[in-house]
């Protein structure tokens, strides 16, 4: 699997783009060109793409003028322009907060149902594990080993109130506290 069949969505430590002295336009046509995705249609994709993802207005900004929120849009605007089946997701909203993080979970659930790509979603949230994921998967540390591979089967859009979600919700957390236990830290969650 190459770029362009799969695009990393990933949460550096201050939550912005890794190049700050480019637009977010050219952040977007940056991962369309490493792609080899780059034609005469590339520039209205990048302004599609970037109007789907409500950042249209905001295209010739910085990443120093972006909330963390709003640069994790950027991330999935660059996965979107460049049409990648697979998004490899790793914690990107483990540095935002609890408001934005729920906006944009809910927004990551709508991306899916209209474009079906494979997300593969790294947390160490157990209920965002459950909210977004239909298969949750538990490892240990190091080594990383499999200790629960669980398909969630809940109807969209879930509520973390259901005593269905908090079953989920049980069940994960009784895996992850013997292996904490054992080894002293946290087992991952993926989804």
């Amino acid at each position: 699997m190459n770029f362009a069949e799969m695009c990393i969505c990933r949460s550096p430590p201050d939550s912005k783009p890794p190049t700050r002295f480019r637009n977010l336009a050219r952040h977007v046509s940056f991962a369309m060109q490493a792609a080899g995705k780059w034609d005469a249609e590339a520039p209205a994709r990048i302004t599609k793409t970037l109007t789907d993802m409500g950042l249209v207005q905001f295209r010739q900004a910085f990443p120093k003028a972006l909330s963390g929120g709003m640069c994790q849009r950027v991330a999935i605007a660059r996965i979107l322009a460049i049409d990648a089946p697979v998004m490899l997701m790793d914690e990107p909203y483990g540095a935002l907060d609890a408001l934005t993080r729920a906006s944009l979970q809910e927004e990551l659930v709508a991306l899916w149902q209209k474009t079906r790509k494979s997300i593969f979603f790294v947390t160490h949230s157990v209920e965002e594990a459950i909210y977004l994921a239909d298969r949750v998967v538990i490892m240990t540390p190091r080594p990383g080993r499999i200790v629960l591979d669980l398909p969630i089967d809940l109807p969209r859009p879930r509520d973390v109130t259901q005593v269905q979600f908090n079953e989920y919700k049980r069940q994960i957390l009784g895996v992850i506290h013997p292996s904490m236990r054992a080894g002293g830290h946290s087992a991952g969650s993926q989804s």
